[in-house]
């Protein structure tokens, strides 16, 4: 029987993951659904402790949990104990740069529909909320609705705007700018870190109907000039 040599099964083993690597994805959503990095945040628990906090089966938890501490999210610490790692940090609810809004957006049983049609979306030139709902703007159709999906929505996008600050505060300069504008602001996470480098500065947080709420609080913090725009 021939072999693969050590590269090609290098790649192939690469390859075999990104296959996979939708299903880490929606592991990561049961996590952050179950709210998993809470409950371990301050110690290690079992598959079955952790079952009988969440009202789930023990043995599928465990093989998520196990899935998840063979990607570092969590790690697995003597028979059947899980502990939080620095990337699961990220999964707690309220820390500075969660992604457990993120998790919760990007997983489950809609994301995973529309997901299922990127073939189709290839092979139409169509998005998949025009296949699924007839129009391309239906998910913000959507959040107008649902206040609870809009703000979820905001929320992950705050947590982007976190991680993609990082840096960018530091090497432009901002000092000179009389009149802010961000397109799309949602919790205005932006222009609030933005004006604690520039004190005197009009801002305009633009952003659909459902901007947040939290999103002007934010920028009143900072006693700036408010715009506020749908």
């Amino acid at each position: 029987m021939a072999e693969l040599d050590s590269a090609q099964a290098a790649a192939a083993a690469k390859l075999l993951e990104l296959i996979f690597i939708q299903r880490i994805s929606q592991a990561i959503h049961v996590a952050a659904a179950l709210g998993i990095a809470d409950l371990i945040a301050d110690e290690p628990k079992s598959a079955e402790q952790l079952a009988q906090a969440t009202g789930v089966q023990a043995a599928s938890l465990r093989r998520v949990m196990r899935t998840l501490a063979g990607f570092g999210v969590f790690a697995e610490e003597g028979a059947d104990r899980f502990a939080l790692t620095p990337i699961g940090e990220f999964l707690k609810a309220g820390v500075l740069g969660s992604f457990r809004p993120a998790a919760l957006f990007f997983g489950g049983e809609d994301a995973a529909q529309a997901e299922g049609l990127l073939l189709h979306c290839v092979k139409t030139g169509e998005t998949a909320y025009e296949k699924l709902y007839g129009k391309s703007d239906a998910l913000f159709d959507r959040f107008q609705k649902d206040p609870v999906a809009a703000e979820l929505f905001n929320a992950t996008m705050t947590g982007f705007s976190t991680l993609h600050l990082t840096g960018v505060l530091d090497a432009y300069d901002f000092s000179t700018i009389k009149k802010l504008v961000d397109v799309g602001g949602g919790h205005g996470r932006n222009i609030a870190e933005i004006l604690k480098r520039i004190q005197k500065c009009e801002v305009c947080c633009s952003t659909c109907r459902m901007r947040s709420k939290a999103g002007r609080r934010q920028l009143r913090k900072r006693g700036s000039a408010i715009a506020a725009r749908s």
